[in-house]
């Protein structure tokens, strides 16, 4: 009777501290396209490294943290499509406009010194 209320008990305890506060750094990149101002044709493309993002996530392991990081990023940072950012810049002997879609794409999470509630 003891083993087993012991064991409940340790059960309850495993189940209740099982969150953490992890800091997630992700970061972003931007994907850049030339686009000729005159006959909207592609003349090139590139990458370039975005911005770097920190958010607080409360998660079980820090696998699930940089992933819901990631999502979160997904909504708050991608633009989801080009869109210009620049016009009129000379790329390869052309007028072209400079468009940009910025992606995450790395996550890092290192546990935080904050308590999880």
């Amino acid at each position: 009777m003891k083993k087993n209320l012991l064991l409940i008990v340790s059960m309850l305890i495993a189940i209740g501290v099982s969150a953490a506060n992890w800091t997630v750094t992700v970061s972003t990149q931007n994907n850049i396209r030339f686009v000729d101002a005159k006959t909207g044709e592609t003349v090139g493309e590139t990458t370039e490294v975005g911005r770097t993002l920190t958010f607080e996530i409360v998660a079980d392991t820090p696998n699930e943290a940089e992933n819901m990081a990631l999502n979160q990023c997904q909504g708050a940072c991608s633009t989801g499509y080009y869109k210009t950012i620049q016009e009129n810049v000379s790329y390869k002997g052309k007028l072209c406009n400079k468009q940009c879609n910025t992606v995450p794409y790395s996550a890092r999470a290192v546990l935080s010194n904050k308590t999880a509630y």
